[in-house]
């Protein structure tokens, strides 16, 4: 880089490419917007941890400012404000950076124009604080205006010979090697940095590829032998494909009907696709899945959904119930766009899509209740409790965060779907265990309910009860306990048990306080291991257990938990009205 930037003597666009590539290198976060047509610049838009905006306008202007210059920043300035009261959204500070510095005439216009006229702040960031940045990050300007790019393509070259080994096993030597280039490419490329890796061919899960924030390109290289080389690219930015594209030009095609349905999707609504075959491979990006080599064993090419920096969330309305949609990914392709959304259990997926000529939209529900197991017990219950209002209802509503309508469905709901009779036995588990969870001391999720035991459920059910401050009244045939003392007691004999009162979640008990037991036993047996005792009902005295929640008035009267304490028959045959005959 040289001493000085010519910035005079540089084209408009490269001035704006370069300043912008450094006001998002400062702020790795920031996005590309395009809110005006025609009046030039770059604006770059921060999100602050509040929720408001810093924006930046980047301009050309390398020399004093002439009136239809100032007339352009005056538009920026205007149509960046347009373009955030459409959207509801608040700038906290709005940045004019170009390679100029104002004079005094400049800035008094910028103060008299702008800022006295601003809600928010308005900085003027000139050439003293752009070459700030050139000195700091010399390796942008080389990259653009110099031989930076050709110095990258040479060593993505250098990184793929040494990744295309006839034998990877040899890993401790290839390691070092490779890591030497990938930290040589990433120190000379400005808008990407370079991570390689060897995977065994024992390691049967290392060649799965996930997305996660600002990977932009990952390929593997695999030999004869099974051992691969993975190379990923990751964006140092955001908006790094907005001003450095990795382009490839290729032949997609689909080998089975599943990937012409996918590939279908693809061209007509954006949507990501999987491991998809690809031909005739040609590009500036030569990164070992593409490179021609012997040792490739196949060519295939997966794209995966774009992380979204501004993902939309959409309200699902049916009656006097609604649930938040996450989105998941937002697409657009030749024909429209598709939104999918799911609410925070991942039990209600849904699929929008768009045409964009006719407007015209659809809407596809999934839902998924085996997400449900070792789910946090609300948001389970929140989907379980629309979907119950839906079945009911028959009719729904997709909207925004302020309550305009996207879509709405009053007929031909599925009744796969939104079955009644198929949700009600959900809508009552879900809601005993939001019961539970609500009087519990600590957190828990779902249990698996696959292997769910009826005994668990059914002990929830009573659990309701108690806790509302009700009696649960049931049959019962014997009952262990520790015997303490050696007190001899005739019987038959009425018993009283004070005990916690514990829910079975999964393989979890869960404290929820304390309940008071009483009922009539009418003979006592001790266990084979001489420790516990077994106490026997029988009808004639009435065989049934009443159980209450209990609170300690005193700390002293929690010494009566787990106290069995036996006594005169009771008098039980009054609730006897309250249960079902015994089977």
């Amino acid at each position: 880089m040289p001493g000085r930037i010519p910035w005079e003597r540089i084209s408009g666009d490269d001035v704006e490419t370069i300043i912008a590539v450094y006001v998002c290198r400062e702020n790795p976060d920031a996005i590309r917007i395009r809110p005006s047509r025609g009046d030039g610049g770059v604006d770059l838009l921060n999100k602050r941890e509040d929720g408001s905006y810093d924006v930046y306008q980047v301009k050309k202007f390398a020399t004093n400012l002439s009136d239809s210059q100032r007339k352009q920043i005056l538009n920026s300035w205007e149509r960046v404000q347009q373009y955030f009261n459409e959207r509801h959204w608040t700038i906290q500070n709005w940045y004019l950076v170009l390679p100029l510095d104002p004079t005094p005439e400049n800035f008094v216009w910028f103060k008299e124009t702008i800022q006295n006229h601003s809600s928010f702040a308005c900085h003027w960031k000139g050439l003293t604080n752009v070459e700030v940045w050139a000195s700091a990050m010399p390796e942008v300007y080389d990259y653009y205006m110099a031989d930076g790019k050709e110095a990258v393509n040479q060593q993505i070259k250098s990184l793929l010979s040494a990744a295309q080994q006839p034998d990877l096993r040899d890993s401790k030597v290839l390691t070092e090697k490779l890591l030497r280039y990938a930290e040589l490419l990433s120190s000379t490329d400005p808008n990407y940095a370079y991570s390689v890796r060897i995977i065994s061919k024992y390691d049967k899960n290392g060649l799965v590829f996930f997305n996660r924030p600002n990977l932009l390109y990952s390929a593997s290289i695999t030999n004869d032998e099974g051992y691969s080389v993975v190379i990923e690219a990751i964006a140092k930015y955001k908006a790094s494909s907005e001003f450095a594209p990795l382009k490839e030009s290729g032949t997609i095609y689909a080998n089975t009907p599943e990937k012409e349905k996918e590939l279908l999707d693809f061209q007509r609504y954006g949507t990501p696709f999987n491991k998809m075959p690809i031909k005739n491979v040609s590009g500036n990006l030569k990164l070992p899945l593409l490179e021609e080599s012997k040792h490739v064993i196949s060519s295939h090419i997966s794209l995966l959904a774009q992380v979204d920096p501004h993902p939309l969330t959409l309200i699902l309305v049916s009656g006097n119930k609604h649930i938040a949609l996450k989105q998941k990914s937002h697409t657009v392709g030749y024909v429209g766009g598709e939104w999918v959304g799911e609410d925070n259990s991942h039990v209600i997926h849904v699929r929008l899509r768009t045409d964009i000529d006719s407007l015209k939209s659809t809407l596809q529900i999934t839902v998924r209740l085996d997400s449900l197991s070792g789910c946090e017990v609300l948001p389970a219950f929140h989907a379980i409790d629309f979907l119950y209002e839906v079945s009911q209802t028959k009719m729904m509503e997709l909207q925004t965060l302020d309550g305009e309508t996207v879509y709405c469905k009053s007929e031909h709901l599925d009744d796969t779907v939104f079955d009644e009779e198929k949700i009600f036995p959900w809508y009552e588990l879900l809601s005993s265990l939001k019961t539970i969870h609500d009087a519990a001391f600590v957190d828990f999720k779902c249990p698996d309910f696959a292997s769910l035991k009826m005994t668990h459920v059914r002990r929830w059910n009573e659990i309701e009860h108690l806790l509302r401050g009700e009696l649960v009244i049931r049959h019962w045939d014997s009952f262990k306990f520790v015997k303490n003392a050696d007190t001899n007691v005739d019987f038959p004999a009425g018993v009283i048990v004070y005990s916690k009162l514990v829910a079975p979640i999964g393989d979890q008990s869960i404290f929820l306080g304390y309940t008071q037991l009483f009922f009539n036993a009418n003979s006592i047996d001790l266990l084979p291991d001489d420790k516990e005792y077994v106490l026997h009902s029988s009808s004639d005295i009435c065989d049934l257990l009443i159980e209450h929640k209990y609170e300690p008035r005193k700390p002293e009267d929690r010494d009566n938990i787990s106290r069995v304490t036996v006594g005169p028959l009771m008098n039980l045959s009054e609730y006897q009205q309250y249960v079902l005959p015994k089977e």
